[in-house]
């Protein structure tokens, strides 16, 4: 685990986060939900071909997706 002032790092000893919270490695969620208090933000997810896509759900809860560039 790596810690400074601005990034928590999850992963090996010569990992170095590029993110405020960077794991690197899988993440497993048990017994919980995984949450965003944002609106405009959710999961970003990378396609077969590269690209990544931003899911997001309506008032109704009907899920779309947006292109987005890949972080």
């Amino acid at each position: 685990i790596f810690f400074s002032t601005s990034s928590v790092g999850i992963g090996p000893a010569s990992f170095t986060p590029e993110t405020r919270l960077h794991v690197q490695g899988g993440v497993e969620v048990d017994g919980g939900d995984l949450y965003t208090n944002s609106s405009a933000e959710g999961p970003i997810l990378r396609s077969p071909s590269n690209a990544c896509w931003r899911m997001l759900t309506s008032e109704s809860g009907k899920l779309t997706t947006e292109s987005v560039a890949c972080p």
